[in-house]
């Protein structure tokens, strides 16, 4: 019983920490996910493909980083107010 009252809240401060991680790294995120997609279709981007494909990865990648903070972030604060 007692593992399952802190095992919500830890749930959220994880996925705060883990959103903070993925905003702060969303650069070398991107750049690691378009050079596996151009290993794996094996082709050659342009330049300005190239630039296109890296700032969308990197818009994804904070997109996604902004929602995991933001709910983690929400609901530990939530759950800590509920003691």
């Amino acid at each position: 019983m007692m593992v399952k009252k802190y095992l919500k809240p830890i749930f959220f401060w994880v996925l705060f920490i883990l959103g903070i991680l993925i905003l702060s790294r969303s650069v070398k995120l991107a750049y690691r996910e378009i050079s596996n997609f151009m290993i794996d279709r094996g082709i050659g981007l342009n330049k300005d493909l190239y630039t296109l494909f890296l700032e969308q990865c990197i818009k994804k990648n904070i997109l996604i980083g902004l929602i995991l903070s933001i709910l983690g972030g929400f609901g530990g604060l939530i759950n800590m107010n509920k003691k």
